[in-house]
C-alpha cells in the first residue's frame, strides 16, 4: 500500500481538469457567419446542444448524447438549422444538456 500525494493542480492534457459542467460565452456574440459554444465537462458524460429560436422551437442540434471525457470543449455552429438553410436574423437559445443537469445562453445572429 502506498500513498500519493498532489501538490499544486492536476492537469490533462496540460489542461486544467474543469470542476464543473458548465456553458461558457459564445463568442462572437452578435454573430455572423459562425458562433464558437466553449463548454467544460467535469466527469465522463452524454452530452447534447440544441438551439432554439425566441419562441421555444428547435432550429438545430449541434450535439445528440455524445459521451465526453472531462476537459474543455468548443462547438461551432453556422446559423443553420436542421435542413442545412441559414435562419433569420434574430435572437436564438444555446441549451447545452447532460443528464439532469441544463444551461441556456442567449446569442444573435445578424445577416
Amino acid at each position: 500500500q502506498f500513498l500519493l500525494t498532489v501538490q499544486g493542480d492536476l492537469f490533462l492534457d496540460d489542461e486544467p481538469i474543469p470542476d464543473k459542467f458548465s456553458l461558457g460565452n459564445a463568442y462572437p456574440n452578435p454573430f455572423n457567419p459562425v458562433i464558437t459554444i466553449p463548454f467544460t465537462i467535469e466527469k465522463p458524460r452524454d452530452v447534447s446542444i440544441h438551439i432554439f429560436d425566441i419562441s421555444g422551437r428547435k432550429v438545430n442540434t449541434i450535439l445528440q448524447d455524445q459521451f465526453l471525457h472531462p476537459g474543455l470543449y468548443h462547438k461551432n455552429w453556422n446559423g443553420s438549422n436542421n435542413q442545412g438553410r441559414n435562419v433569420s436574423t434574430g435572437t436564438y437559445i444555446i441549451q447545452i444538456v447532460s443528464g439532469t443537469e441544463l444551461h441556456h445562453q442567449k446569442i444573435t445572429f445578424i445577416k
